[in-house]
């Protein structure tokens, strides 16, 4: 491929014809804009399969259902929230109710144990 000057380019350019011009970006604007539609289906009908895959999975078991991540501030009042209408619960009940890991539920409750928020019942 051959280099060109700055000057050789602006030559060039300047030999372009408005027409010209306007008839190259109506051109690039329909090939761009086509294939810029075309990718956006593509990328929907991706997601509605991984989404379709994933509900196959776990109905027939190979998946688990998955855990929302949440930061534990929210987790937390989630948690106080859901013990404040039960009163008493499991931690495993609090996590399945929250669609959350059991871990983080304990991680949540030594947070309201600590600031004396709720207590453990024997």
């Amino acid at each position: 491929m051959q280099g060109y000057s700055e000057k050789e380019v602006k030559e060039k350019w300047n030999e372009i014809k408005p027409t010209e011009l306007q008839d190259i970006q109506e051109f690039l604007e329909r090939l761009f804009g086509s294939l810029y539609d075309e990718l956006s289906i593509m990328k929907q009908k991706l997601s509605e399969l991984q989404d379709r895959i994933e509900r196959i999975e776990i109905e027939i078991g190979i998946q688990e259902v998955p855990r929302r991540a949440i930061d534990l501030t929210k987790l937390i009042e989630a948690v106080s929230n859901y013990l404040r209408e039960k009163k008493e619960a499991y931690p495993s009940d609090i996590a399945d109710y929250l669609n959350v890991s059991e871990e983080r539920v304990m991680e949540a409750l030594e947070v309201l144990k600590r600031e004396k928020k709720v207590g453990e019942v024997e």
